[in-house]
C-alpha cells in the first residue's frame, strides 16, 4: 500500500459497521504510513476516526483493518519527514490543492496507520 498515492480509508463506526469510505493521499516514512485531514481536527473522517480509532483501508487491490494512531504531535524530525513526503509526492498538484494537507492544522490531525 506504501506505493499508492491514494487510499480509501473508512473510520469504523461500530465494532460491526464502517462510515463510508473517502479517499484519501498517504505518505509512508519510516516504513509506516501516514495520513492527514486537510480541514484539521475539524474534517469529517477525522472527527470519525477519533471515537474508535479503527478503521478499514484500500488500495492497489488490498484491503485491510487499521488502527489510526494519532501522530499530529511527533518528534519535530518525524514532523518534518512526513511534511517532506507530502510535499515530495504531491507538489504536482499545485498550491491550490495541497494548500490544506500542508497546512498546519492538517500536521496536527495526521494519523499513523497500524495493522490490526
Amino acid at each position: 500500500m506504501g506505493q499508492a498515492d491514494e487510499l480509501l480509508l473508512a473510520p469504523r463506526h461500530t465494532a460491526e459497521t464502517l462510515r463510508r469510505y473517502v479517499t484519501i493521499w498517504v505518505v509512508e516514512v519510516g516504513g509506516d504510513l501516514y495520513v492527514r485531514s486537510a480541514a484539521g481536527s475539524g474534517g469529517t473522517w477525522y472527527r470519525h476516526a477519533r471515537t474508535t480509532h479503527e478503521g478499514r483501508i484500500r488500495a492497489g487491490g488490498v484491503e485491510a483493518d487499521v488502527t489510526l494512531q494519532e501522530a499530529g504531535n511527533n518528534t519535530p524530525d518525524l514532523t518534518d519527514a512526513i511534511q517532506t513526503e507530502y510535499h515530495r509526492i504531491y507538489d504536482h498538484h499545485g498550491p491550490d490543492i495541497t494548500r490544506g494537507a500542508l497546512s498546519r492544522r492538517a500536521q496536527n490531525a495526521t494519523y499513523r496507520l497500524l495493522p490490526r
